[in-house]
């Protein structure tokens, strides 16, 4: 794997999994997905629901994760997760207030930004792990 300066200044360690995002509805799960670390979210606490706001409810098959990877994270895209689960993207905020304030007076989006997707399970079709 390759490193660079910003994976110095982005640390991951919080982030344990390991998941695939494709910006629309991938044919398999080998076509070219990016890759991006993340951790569950849990709804019930204030972070998300500052973030998407407490009258939403957390149905059956609706996740949240949250990751600093700077990936196009929109409502079309789908993603799979470490345990190999297809999900579609609902909704995804950024979270600045991980983000060093510093950075955030010459950056639009600094290092350290964090994203918080909620997402909705799907038919996974090739049933891959």
């Amino acid at each position: 794997m390759v490193h660079d300066s910003l994976d110095l200044f982005t640390p991951r360690s919080r982030f344990t999994a390991q998941g695939t995002y494709w910006t629309s509805r991938p044919d398999s799960a080998d076509t070219g997905g990016a890759k991006f670390s993340y951790e569950y979210v849990d709804p019930s606490s204030r972070r998300y629901q500052r973030l998407f706001g407490n009258f939403q409810a957390f149905d059956a098959g609706e996740i949240a994760v949250r990751t600093n990877d700077i990936l196009p994270y929109d409502a079309k895209g789908y993603f799979m997760t470490a345990d190999g689960e297809l999900f579609r993207v609902l909704q995804a905020q950024k979270d600045y207030s991980a983000a060093p304030k510093q950075a955030m007076r010459t950056l639009g989006t600094p290092l350290g930004t964090e994203y918080v997707i909620r997402a909705v399970k799907v038919k996974n079709p090739w049933g891959a792990r």
